[in-house]
């Protein structure tokens, strides 16, 4: 799982208060610090004291060792919590572990105590054994510059996906192109874009059936709306939300992004056009 730093702890919260937490969760991210301050946001949010909370030392600064796995939780995970529903092992630079400690730590992921949740801290969880990755919950720990980019490319896809619904009904071959090669420079938001479309889309359909502005997830493109819904069909647009949802099944499919998009566009303007002839 993939988020910005608010909704992962918001998320964690969840699961702490749900009382379904997992025995083993993979916090990956490049920040050391802010992968701890997550696993210590974790720990509160699931009321363990610090009685009951152990962090993994090595004597090696460059590996955890089968010797650190032992010594450090499985000779001590069968010692219940002193005061806490849960026992936290959390081991920082997991991605440390050899393939001996790994192996070891499997030995208690495959049959741990109730109580027991280990999280691995790491900046590379692709060192992890396929078999440690399959009994852990992996969670992406963005730090806030990483997000902070990712925020403004996400609103400059959102901003020129915006741009190009709001031509379709004037939109030229040569004007469909350029918003296609445009596109494909961020097309690792496609599918953000593609979100925004179908939103885009439900708001012409909302607008065409009701004429009630205040029901507009768009409100501030209330005349692109109101002309995108006065030249298409009901049906024109329903075919439309059907190309956004194949779109979505291509992208999926590793299918070409430009081809997939060309061929979205393409359906929206002729639906559009069809009934302004």
């Amino acid at each position: 799982m993939n988020t910005g730093r608010t909704d992962l702890l918001n998320n964690l919260k969840r699961i702490a208060e749900s009382g379904h937490v997992s025995h083993a969760y993979i916090f990956d991210g490049e920040n050391a610090a802010q992968l701890r301050e997550t696993a210590e946001a974790f720990v509160k949010m699931m009321e363990v004291t610090a009685a009951d909370v152990l962090f993994l030392e090595h004597e090696k600064p460059n590996l955890i060792s089968v010797d650190d796995i032992r010594r450090c939780i499985n000779q001590s995970v069968h010692i219940k919590p002193y005061n806490s529903e849960h026992k936290v092992y959390i081991v920082p630079e997991a991605e440390k572990m050899n393939v001996q400690a790994q192996n070891a730590l499997l030995k208690t992921l495959e049959e741990p105590p109730s109580y027991v949740v280990i999280l691995l801290l790491t900046a590379n969880s692709e060192t992890f054994l396929p078999t440690i990755l399959s009994r852990c919950v992996k969670l992406a720990v963005i730090s806030e510059e990483t997000q902070a980019v990712e925020d403004e490319d996400r609103e400059a896809v959102l901003s020129l996906v915006r741009d190009v619904v709001r031509a379709v009904p004037t939109m030229d071959t040569k004007l469909m192109l350029d918003d296609i090669a445009a596109m494909e420079k961020l097309k690792v938001h496609a599918r953000d874009a593609l979100e925004e479309i179908r939103l885009y889309m439900r708001d012409v359909l909302i607008y065409k059936s009701t004429k009630d502005v205040k029901l507009l997830a768009h409100r501030e493109e209330v005349t692109a709306v109101k002309q995108i819904a006065d030249r298409a069909s009901f049906e024109g647009i329903e075919r439309i939300l059907t190309a956004i949802d194949g779109a979505g099944r291509r992208l999926d499919a590793n299918v070409n992004f430009e081809l997939t998009i060309q061929l979205l566009l393409m359906t929206m303007r002729d639906e559009v056009k069809k009934n302004s002839r």
